[in-house]
């Protein structure tokens, strides 16, 4: 889930931490698609700042949920929230 300034993900108590190294040991996300993640999160951002409508970037986002849920396999539950 995007939300403004923050990183691209949430757990069941609010926002995770987005640093890459945290993401990769305890989530054990793979640095392919940490990068991703998190250039899709400033690309939200930009659009935000450029007053444009996020939604087109939301088909990128769902193939990002898909990706998460194939690495983190079935230790996490992982869904898309727009």
């Amino acid at each position: 889930m995007w939300d403004e300034g923050a990183g691209p993900l949430w757990g069941d108590e609010g926002l995770l931490r987005d640093d890459a190294e945290w993401l990769r040991q305890a989530l054990g996300l793979s640095e392919p698609l940490i990068a991703d993640l998190l250039a899709w999160v400033r690309d939200m951002d930009a659009a935000r700042d450029r007053g444009q409508s996020q939604a087109p970037l939301n088909p990128r986002a769902v193939h990002l949920t898909e990706r998460v849920r194939t690495e983190v396999g079935s230790r996490f539950r992982v869904r898309f929230h727009p």
